[in-house]
């Protein structure tokens, strides 16, 4: 068998092109929030921007969310607006925020956990000293809190 190698680098493909060559590749744009408690009451943004990339069932979610005012709501804060609901009988995906600024209490890591037949992700704080995971509360977020991250996840489509 001969293989043949060049050395000039492939064309850049388009989306489109990829859309073509590889079955179920998509690309598009989501709007990425934040709940506390499941509860949105006052909130407002300064940004909300989102991109995915799904090849097949897995999707790749990229995330920018920065709030202006934090809203009355409470408890466990997640990641809301997916694009894609993850699988039903599996838990969907572990994500991580990559940046984050204005948190009113330290944070060594942050972590989202997505539960399985979901459209959000609950967003977890790692112990530096246990290592145990624990979930971010409204407690923990400013009204200018600025998060970014991604998230990979299989979903049911």
């Amino acid at each position: 068998m001969i293989l043949e190698y060049s050395i000039y680098p492939s064309p850049r493909r388009t989306s489109d092109q990829l859309q073509a060559l590889v079955p179920g590749y998509a690309t598009g744009y989501w709007t990425p929030g934040f709940a506390y408690g499941g509860g949105t009451i006052g909130q407002s943004y300064l940004f909300q921007r989102g991109t995915y990339i799904k090849i097949g069932r897995i999707i790749h979610l990229f995330f920018r969310v920065a709030q202006s005012v934090r809203g009355s709501s409470t408890g466990d804060v997640t990641l809301t607006g997916f694009p894609f609901r993850t699988r039903i009988d599996i838990a969907g995906g572990l994500g991580e925020a990559v940046h984050w600024q204005s948190m009113l209490l330290n944070v060594e890591y942050i972590h989202i956990d997505i539960p399985e037949n979901s459209i959000i992700g609950n967003f977890k704080g790692t112990n530096d000293v246990t290592g145990e995971s624990f979930s971010l509360t409204e407690a923990y977020f400013s009204n200018s809190t600025d998060i970014r991250g991604h998230v990979v996840y299989e979903s049911r489509e």
